[in-house]
This record gives structure tokens, sequence and C-alpha cells, in this order.
């Protein structure tokens, strides 16, 4: 009886996961699909205040840089949204 609750339980966490997996290709999909765009005016793209403040943001940005003691050592990375959050996404989407 307990292995059959361990499964369950591994098939919950397995559907859990690749539920976030695909929530969060969808919203890279849609990040891409908003900002690269060319069709888009130059106006709605940001502004030079905002393009200021990240470049400021990031000047000291190194991308090659990892929050693990060793190169090859995996990372895990949680990300929690809301589906508020994704429809946000989509309705900025539709009014482009």
């Amino acid at each position: 009886m307990l292995l059959i609750s361990e499964n369950k339980i591994s098939l919950f966490l397995f559907i859990q996961n690749n539920i976030l997996i695909n929530l969060f290709n969808l919203f890279i999909l849609l990040i891409f699909i908003c900002y690269g765009n060319t069709n888009i005016p130059q106006t709605v793209l940001a502004n030079e205040n905002a393009k200021r403040l990240f470049d400021d943001l990031m000047m000291s940005y190194n991308r090659h840089r990892r929050p693990a003691i060793y190169p090859n050592e995996a990372i895990n990375v949680y990300l929690r949204l809301r589906l508020s959050q994704i429809i946000d996404v989509v309705i900025i989407f539709k009014n482009f």
C-alpha cells in the first residue's frame, strides 16, 4: 500500500513539474513574441530613461557567474507564476 502512495506522489510531482515547465516556456515564448516583433513602433519598446536605467543596472552583470562551487554542478531554479500574471502578458500582447 505504501508503494502505491509513493507512486502517486511521484506521479503528482512529475505532472506538477511538467506544468511549471510548460508555463515557463509559454511565458518565455510570449516575451519573445512581444519584444521580438520589429513592427512595433520604437516609442512602444522603451524610452530613453528606461534604457539608461537598464544599462546602469546591468553594467556589472557577468553572465558567466554561477551560484555554484563547481562549474558542472546543476542549479535548480524555481519560478512561481500566478495565472493572472500570464493573462496580463496575453492582454498586453493582444493590444499590439
